[in-house]
C-alpha cells in the first residue's frame, strides 16, 4: 500500500539574510537585497508576500495580514519580483524597499513570507514492513524585517505580575514573571531573583528563563518568564525580589512573599 503524506520541511530552499535590521530615518526610503536558492534536484515555483505578526505571552508568534497591527511595517515593504520559478540549484534575487513615514518613531516590524507554490516534492521514503509511506515537502519561510526610528527611542517597562506555580508532588515552586513593555522599541531584557529569608539575608539568585537570554518584548506587549527555585530551600517563609534589566536607565523591580512547608 501506498500512501502520499504531505507535511512541512527545511530542505526545499534556502533564503539569506533571515533577518534585516534596520535603523532608517523617517522619510528615508532604504532598500536591500536577499538570495533565494533551490536546493533540490526539481524546479520550484515561490510566491513573495507581506505578513505582520503578533507575539503572546510566552513568545509565540502568529502571522496577520498586513496592517493589522499599529506597528507592523509590512505595509511599507515594496519587493520584486512577486512570484519566482528557480531551476534545480539555482539562484535569485529578491530585491525590496522600505519607506519610513515622516512620524516614524521606535520599533516597527513585519515578515517577508516566501512560500511554495509549486507542487510538493518526494521528500523521503519510508518502508515499514509491506506498506511504503512518501512524504511530500512544502515549505515557507519567514524572514523577519526589524526597523527602529534612529534617536527616537523610549524604553519604559514594568513588571505586571509574580507569582508561584506549586509543584503537584514534592520539588520546589517555579516562579512566574510577568514583563511589560510600556515603551516604543523593542527590548532585550535580562533578569534575576534575589531569595530572601525571614531574617533579610540572601540565601540564593535564580536567573530568569525563557529560552532565550536575553528575551526580548515588543512594544505594548507582555512576555512571562520564569525561575526556578530548585530543591534545597528549607521550611520557611521567604522573599522573592525580582530585578529585569530592560536596556533603560533604572532597573525594574517587584516582590513577593513565599512560603515553602
Amino acid at each position: 500500500m501506498l500512501l502520499c503524506l504531505s507535511v512541512p520541511a527545511m530542505a526545499g530552499y534556502t533564503v539569506v539574510p533571515m533577518q534585516f535590521t534596520l535603523h532608517a530615518k523617517p522619510g528615508e526610503t532604504i532598500t536591500r537585497t536577499m538570495n533565494v536558492e533551490n536546493m533540490g534536484n526539481t524546479p520550484i515555483s515561490l510566491e513573495i508576500s507581506t505578513k505582520d505578526f503578533i507575539k503572546a505571552l510566552h513568545g509565540e508568534e502568529r502571522q496577520v495580514e498586513p496592517g493589522t497591527v499599529q506597528r507592523g511595517c509590512a505595509p511599507w515593504i515594496r519587493f520584486s519580483p512577486k512570484k519566482l520559478n528557480l531551476a534545480p540549484h539555482g539562484i535569485q534575487t529578491i530585491n525590496f524597499s522600505m519607506t519610513i513615514p515622516m512620524d516614524g518613531k521606535g520599533t516597527y516590524w513585519g515578515n517577508i513570507l516566501v512560500a511554495q507554490i509549486s507542487k510538493p516534492t518526494l521528500s523521503k521514503t519510508i518502508q515499514q514492513g509491506k506498506t511504503s509511506f512518501q512524504i511530500f515537502a512544502m515549505q515557507d519561510m519567514l524572514i523577519r524585517v526589524l526597523e527602529t526610528v534612529p534617536g527616537t527611542e523610549d524604553k519604559k517597562g514594568t513588571i505586571t505580575d509574580i507569582s508561584v506555580k506549586k509543584p503537584q508532588s514534592g520539588g520546589q515552586p517555579t516562579i512566574g514573571v510577568i514583563f511589560k513593555n510600556q515603551g516604543n522599541c523593542l527590548l532585550k531584557c535580562s533578569g534575576y531573583i534575589d531569595v530572601m529569608d525571614d531574617n533579610g539575608q540572601k540565601v540564593k539568585t535564580v536567573p530568569l528563563e525563557s529560552g532565550h537570554a536575553p528575551f526580548t518584548v515588543y512594544p505594548g506587549g507582555q512576555r512571562q518568564v520564569y525561575g526556578h527555585i530548585g530543591g534545597d530551600l528549607p521550611p520557611g517563609d521567604y522573599l522573592l525580589l525580582t530585578v529585569i534589566d530592560y536596556g533603560g536607565e533604572d532597573l525594574v523591580a517587584g516582590e513577593l512573599e513565599m512560603e515553602i512547608q
